[in-house]
């Protein structure tokens, strides 16, 4: 399974890798104005971080409803812990959007290109990645959040369920007439 995910990262990257290619020829994707590039940068980088929160928030919401009687009989299933990867999924593409953001703050960035040269494609590839891995992230987030609220539903439609079915056979019992001894 991890391997699995850092094949899907390196796809990602080379996506990524080809459209900034493909835009370099066509400039379909509008570029940020260089003389904000820093507030960009940082308000990118604020916004992955906060989608990374949201997602270990679900994570832990998730954790603390496996106490409930039906999502306990579901700790063996692998049912909890495919929700939880698909959370950790998105929390980790949020911090690749970071990491990409942080780099080009922290100036890795000039150093890629003292290294490689070609200025715009790194500059381009870097902004790609991060809009694309916050992008990924967030329609993760949703998928993995719409799953986590359809499971919690079914965990408390079943215990109404249940006390509806104790509720009923309470009022039928209060309802049965009592025999009366005394009356024979």
């Amino acid at each position: 399974m991890k391997n699995r995910f850092v094949l899907k990262n390196i796809i990602l990257l080379a996506i990524f890798f080809i459209v900034e290619a493909i835009n370099i020829q066509f400039n379909f994707i509008k570029k940020y104005d260089i003389t904000n590039i820093y507030d960009y940068k940082f308000n990118l980088f604020t916004i992955s971080s906060v989608f990374a929160g949201f997602s270990f928030t679900v994570l832990g919401i998730l954790l603390s409803i496996s106490s409930e009687e039906m999502i306990g009989r579901l700790k063996n299933t692998g049912i909890i812990s495919n929700k939880a990867k698909k959370i950790m999924n998105s929390a980790i593409l949020f911090c690749m959007s970071s990491i990409f953001s942080l780099s080009f703050i922290i100036g890795l960035d000039c150093i890629f290109i003292n290294l490689l040269g070609h200025e715009k494609f790194i500059h381009g590839f870097m902004s790609i990645s991060e809009l694309g891995y916050l992008l990924v992230g967030i329609v993760c987030f949703i998928y993995a959040v719409k799953e986590i609220y359809s499971l919690i539903v079914k965990a408390y439609d079943y215990d109404i369920k249940k006390y509806d079915e104790q509720k009923e056979k309470f009022k039928s019992a209060l309802d049965k007439p009592k025999e009366n001894p005394k009356n024979e």
